[in-house]
């Protein structure tokens, strides 16, 4: 039996967090995924501990590994001049591209989505720069914890009568910016299965994560307060520890 993503290839051009678990789970659902990578600038997980006993080598990085199963990979110095050559065919054969890096890498390299379209009309095209593609702050680069404190989820978390702590960990690579890409993805491949057309996918990271603290804005413009409400819900009573 086929799984549900069986004859797609994704050229997969993420590296580091949200993108990865964007192709990963593509991967699972049996897309062939094909990250292309540099020994010459690698992923910055495969840096990243914990690292296999007795191994801190690029391939002993258990925080790689942990979102990039599944996946083939291919090593491709993007500053050699055969190396658009490669990538050219590359995307030419793909069902799928996808990226994490800032505006005006992939163009730099001549893989944006005008070029990638005329080479495969019926490509979709996934960008994930921080705050967009255009704008004032097109260039701002950063990752999850940069990331949420732009957002406010920083300012919202700790005890009310202390400093904001974050959430311990990078969550916009983990939740809402990987939630929301894939959720695209899905949508134009379903769409691309009955009509034929591709699309271009732009997620700004920032912007996706603030849906996040949707719920906290629209209290506010209803005049309610917000403090740091640490572990308390509101929408649950009794909540809480008890004996």
């Amino acid at each position: 039996m086929s799984s549900v993503l069986s004859g797609v290839r994704v050229i997969d051009f993420c590296w580091v967090g949200a993108g990865a678990l964007v192709t990963q789970a593509l991967a699972v659902e049996g897309a062939e995924v094909i990250k292309i990578e540099s020994s010459v600038h690698p992923d910055n997980l495969r840096l990243s501990g914990p690292f296999r006993e007795g191994a801190r080598n690029l391939d002993g990085s258990g925080y790689f590994a942990s979102r990039n199963s599944g996946k083939k990979s291919f090593a491709l110095n993007m500053s050699h001049p055969r190396s658009r050559e490669i990538a050219i065919r590359l995307v030419a054969s793909g069902s799928v591209v996808t990226s994490n890096f800032r505006p005006g890498i992939m163009e730099r390299w001549g893989l944006d989505y005008e070029s990638v379209k005329a080479l495969n009309p019926s490509v979709i095209y996934l960008s994930m720069p921080m705050q967009g593609a255009t704008g004032p702050h097109r260039d701002y680069v950063g990752f999850g914890s940069t990331i949420a404190a732009a957002a406010g989820i920083v300012d919202a978390s700790g005890l009310p009568n202390r400093p904001p702590i974050g959430t311990g960990t990078h969550y916009p690579d983990h939740v809402p910016n990987p939630g929301h890409a894939l959720v695209a993805l899905l949508a134009a491949i379903w769409r691309r299965e009955r009509t034929g057309q591709g699309a271009e996918i732009e997620l700004s990271q920032l912007e996706s994560t603030i849906n996040v603290v949707g719920p906290a804005l629209i209290a506010t413009s209803l005049g309610a307060t917000l403090g740091r409400p640490a572990n308390r819900v509101t929408c649950a009573a009794p909540h809480g520890v008890f004996q």
